[in-house]
């Protein structure tokens, strides 16, 4: 099939390979990494993995699916599902410290230089399958470029069907997290990790009352 790339599509695209980053979690004690033979991993490769965007100063948006993969890296989140009760607000607000850390990457400089980020608080919507994450600067570059992004404005109506879209994103990521000899405590991340964009165009619009008749969000877990 062929499609036609516009002008804008390009310096959009320009401008969303500063905004698009790599999402991923660990423990320190390297639960959730691979282990040796373990099939389609390397040995200590990071296992639950995404993709998001910057959408405002200090806020990323990603996918709930991908938030909630974390979640097997802590027994908090099992003990917490096992009392919810289908007469408890939807909408409560339960605040957790969780047990593993996460963090966000971005494509380095042609200098070579690492966009990193904290992703330490985050919040998942009730409706649909998107999470809020507050991101701050993790190393020296993204403190220096943070002030520079330029989010794009928020649209909450979706696009109409048949739209053309540019979906970005970090798929096959490969990160492993190997402990440091030479500094005791000390775990480098090392990645191994592609940008890619893709056209995609709008087929359906799913709306929330959706979900309230028994179905399935429309995203592949």
């Amino acid at each position: 099939m062929a499609f036609v790339v516009r002008a804008k599509d390009l310096v959009n695209t320009n401008r969303m390979k500063d905004l698009t980053f790599g999402f991923y979690a660990w423990t320190a004690d390297g639960y959730g990494l691979a282990e040796e033979g373990e099939k389609g991993f390397e040995k200590n490769q990071v296992k639950d993995a995404g993709s998001g965007a910057i959408v405002a100063p200090g806020l990323g948006l990603t996918a709930k699916h991908v938030a909630s993969g974390f979640e097997r890296l802590d027994s908090q989140f099992d003990a917490l599902s096992r009392r919810r009760s289908p007469l408890d607000d939807q909408y409560k607000v339960t605040k957790v410290i969780s047990e593993f850390a996460t963090m966000a990457y971005q494509m380095p400089t042609y200098k070579g230089e690492l966009f990193s980020w904290h992703a330490d608080v985050g919040w998942r919507s009730a409706d649909t399958d998107m999470a809020v994450l507050v991101v701050r600067p993790g190393s020296p570059a993204a403190e220096a470029a943070a002030p520079r992004l330029r989010p794009f404005p928020w649209q909450l109506l979706p696009p109409k069907v048949g739209s053309l879209c540019w979906v970005y994103g970090w798929p096959e990521q490969k990160i492993k997290i190997e402990e440091n000899g030479d500094v005791p405590g000390r775990h480098d991340h090392e990645w191994s990790v592609e940008l890619h964009v893709e056209p995609a165009w709008v087929e359906e619009i799913i709306y929330v009352p959706h979900l309230y008749r028994l179905a399935n969000f429309p995203v592949s877990e």
